[in-house]
């Protein structure tokens, strides 16, 4: 069923309730939050598939040892040490471990969504049938009442006769 099934119902009064439900929600708010860690959960097993690069860059300003590895005229002096480096990386997924893993991540995140979609049609469901149920027990009482003001006129037509 569509998510906002009461709206064909053109009740103000019940899209006021669903709308507020819908906003605040603790189940939802829960369901939410397991799609946005399954979803974070696809984006790392996807990124396990891509190559990945990284950069290194230093500067160190130091006193070389005229006792160690720089033999004099630069031992003993105060210079930069100077250092950049980049590297890329890439697994290869020769027996199908990323491929797996990215596809247990959309299947996480896909039974996220209908965790949620069924959140949502649950709590609109029970709103709707109370809804229902109100709106039966005020129909119930206008026709009560309207019998009993039918009795009485009656009643009252008997005693003044």
């Amino acid at each position: 069923p569509p998510v906002d099934w009461w709206k064909p119902y053109a009740d103000t009064g019940l899209d006021a309730l669903m709308d507020e439900a819908l906003a605040n929600s603790p189940s939802l708010a829960t369901a939410q939050a397991r799609l946005d860690r399954a979803a974070a959960a696809f984006d790392l097993a996807r990124a396990g598939m891509l190559p990945s690069f990284s950069t290194h860059v230093s500067s160190v300003y130091q006193r070389l040892s005229e006792n160690f590895e720089v033999p004099p005229p630069y031992g003993g002096k105060w210079t930069f040490l100077n250092d950049a480096r980049v590297s890329a990386t890439y697994e290869l997924d020769l027996w199908g471990k990323n491929h797996a893993a990215l596809a247990s991540a959309i299947g996480t995140q896909k039974a996220a969504e209908v965790d949620i979609f069924a959140a949502k049609l649950a709590l609109t469901t029970a709103i709707g049938q109370a809804y229902i149920q109100l709106a039966e027990a005020y129909e119930q009482r206008d026709v009560a009442q309207a019998t009993l003001d039918e009795r009485l006129k009656m009643l009252d037509f008997f005693v003044h006769m």
